[in-house]
């Protein structure tokens, strides 16, 4: 008996001195905590310095001839983001800003990949700095006399947001930038929002502007006004004026769907699965919402390409499963909005900026599910963390409150631990990929992936053993024809190589490099 009272002391103290070193963060000076925050946020991800260019970056910065000269600045703000190459195929991504900045990273760095690793750092230290700002403003309107005893919760929402595993893919990843960018914005816009409510001049113009430039980063930027329209809803008492407020900011709205309509030549030009029906389409939103809540709240088996396969059945398991999950927050919402206007929050600006995410049929790439999409929705998230860090701090005499102030900490070492880690998995294309093939053995594109990464290493039947896995998943996929193709040319191998080369012109009769390499197969098999 005595030595478990000894054990129980032990854990009593060590909670407590948790929780005393969480309240005394609140006599530190803003400046000192907002150090730290970038210490942070800059500090797990110092090891992505060292990764180089994968996945989309060669496309994107490498042979993007748009960002090497500002003589193409009126083809960025006219054309669609993939406008720069020959012969592309209309895109919905509207994203001109994205590569204002990186016009401006490759003036300053060239085609060095640390310099576009540290512009994306440098924008999610200072969403990690927003993120601390607004919430430390949420928890003053929301009870004006704790609010310097508050910014100890916000500083524990801040580091939870800086450190996250879930936002490798958007901070490690160099064509992770529209996410970044447009989420940085989007936060400045609401926190100078929010200034302007309490009188501060110029906020709201400046505002205005972030959030302009927020959607020309990303077409989710679309949802911010909602939360304006939540926050004064929820913390003003001074409802009137909807029009002077919002007005503004539904013109910007107008004027962006008139600069995208002369862009792309329509809202959205291209359509993702066309053969699924308006029931299907519903049925998958609650699958995919709740795996993107088990990414937040479980930030483990990160990947690069999760394959995400459709529901046909309100009846299947995994279906009853994630409308139960969908139900369960709806009515947690429907509860706080009548008790706890911080945890509504919360769990408004989770799922308000993933809806966009929702909507398979204008998201590209085939796995329908990204964990880039979380980076501002996280953001609600760590509101609801935060707040658990203050009520924890207001309890601090029972034995709940100090327990989850410990958890905190810990948690907060667990996603350092883990962001550090899966940076070095953004190493290169080899690593990236291996990783992925691992994680979705039954992906055609993660395999056919790791296979171009081997052909780059030169390891030409590993790279051809990939592309078989990936055409025993997908036999119709042309480009894996294509490429297999083109190992068996380099082995030698050209009758392989011919049938291969024939194949993907009988999928796709459009590819130019089928058709001339089929031709040079043909005449090197005749001498």
């Amino acid at each position: 008996m005595a030595k478990n009272s000894g054990r129980r002391a032990t854990t009593q103290e060590m909670s407590g001195s948790a929780s005393k070193k969480l309240q005394n963060l609140s006599s530190l000076s803003v400046r000192h905590l907002i150090l730290i925050i970038l210490l942070v946020s800059i500090g797990v991800y110092f090891n992505a310095l060292f990764d180089g260019f994968v996945y989309d970056d060669s496309d994107l910065i490498v042979n993007n001839s748009w960002i090497k000269d500002m003589k193409h600045l009126p083809e960025i703000f006219s054309r669609d983001m993939w406008g720069f190459q020959v012969n592309h195929q209309p895109t919905n991504y509207y994203r001109p800003f994205v590569y204002v900045i990186d016009m401006f990273t490759f003036s300053l760095f060239g085609l060095k990949p640390w310099g576009f690793h540290l512009v994306n750092i440098l924008f999610h230290g200072g969403s990690s700095v927003l993120v601390f700002l607004v919430i430390s403003r949420l928890f003053r309107k929301k009870e004006p006399s704790t609010a310097s005893s508050s910014l100890a919760a916000s500083f524990i929402a801040a580091i939870l947001f800086a450190a996250h595993p879930v936002h490798t893919e958007t901070v490690t990843w160099c064509s992770g930038l529209p996410d970044l960018s447009y989420a940085f914005f989007s936060l400045l816009s609401f926190y100078l929002y929010t200034g302007s409510r309490e009188g501060r001049k110029h906020s709201y113009l400046f505002s205005l502007m972030s959030f302009s430039v927020a959607l020309l980063c990303k077409e989710p930027a679309l949802t911010v006004p909602l939360f304006f329209i939540a926050y004064d809803y929820l913390f003003e008492k001074e409802r009137a004026g909807y029009m002077k407020r919002y007005g503004p900011f539904m013109a910007v709205v107008a004027g962006y769907f008139l600069l995208r309509f002369y862009a792309l030549g329509a809202l959205a030009p291209q359509q993702q699965l066309e053969e699924f029906s308006a029931y299907q389409f519903v049925i998958n939103i609650f699958p995919l919402f709740a795996q993107y809540l088990e990414k937040l709240v479980f930030p483990v088996n990160l990947n690069v390409y999760h394959l995400f396969i459709p529901i046909d059945s309100i009846l299947d398991k995994r279906e009853l499963i994630s409308i139960a999950v969908t139900v369960f927050f709806i009515v947690i919402a429907l509860t706080a909005l009548k008790k706890n206007r911080m945890v509504f929050l919360g769990l408004f600006l989770t799922v308000v900026p993933l809806l966009p995410a929702l909507y398979i049929r204008g998201i590209s790439g085939g796995s329908f599910f990204g964990e880039r999409y979380l980076y501002l929705p996280s953001f609600g998230f760590v509101i609801l963390l935060g707040w658990m860090a203050d009520w924890s701090r207001r309890r601090a005499g029972r034995a709940v409150g100090p327990g989850i102030i410990a958890a905190m900490a810990i948690l907060a070492v667990l996603y350092c631990v883990g962001t550090v880690t899966r940076n070095t998995e953004w190493k290169d294309n080899y690593t990236l990929w291996s990783d992925a093939v691992e994680k979705s053995p039954n992906s055609a594109l993660a395999h056919l992936n790791l296979g171009a990464a081997l052909a780059f290493r030169g390891q030409i039947d590993r790279e051809i053993e990939q592309y078989r896995l990936a055409l025993e998943l997908a036999p119709n996929y042309d480009e894996a024809h294509f490429n297999l193709g083109l190992a068996f040319f380099k082995k030698g191998y050209m009758d392989a190589a011919i049938e291969q080369f024939k194949t993907t012109l009988m999928l796709n009769p459009d590819s130019l490099d089928a058709r001339y390499y089929l031709q040079l197969s043909l005449s090197a098999k005749s001498r």
